[in-house]
């Protein structure tokens, strides 16, 4: 399935059982369609919607930052891709 999450607030989910739900600072996609990974973009902008350069980010499986980063980068002038798998995961910046 595809979702696109517009805005804060604004949701759109393509399918039957498939949703988007924001709370806060916390937006969680479900795509019951299957449990492959999915190819997730991770953008540092600031408010005129330019890359933000040489903040450093980690990816934690599950609901805290305790153990290693699934990954850790430092942003560029261009988004970050990742493929993960189905999960709760922590979006952390140093």
């Amino acid at each position: 399935g595809t979702v696109t999450v517009t805005n804060i607030g604004e949701k759109d989910a393509k399918g039957e059982s498939n949703t988007v739900v924001t709370d806060g600072a916390k937006i969680t996609i479900t795509d019951k369609t299957d449990d492959l990974p999915r190819k997730i973009t991770f953008s540092k902008v600031n408010l005129g919607g330019d890359e933000v350069e040489g903040a450093e980010v980690e990816i934690y499986k599950g609901d805290t930052i305790t153990g290693a980063p699934v990954e850790k980068w430092t942003s560029g002038t261009t988004p970050k891709e990742l493929n993960l798998a189905p999960g709760t995961y922590v979006f952390h910046e140093e």
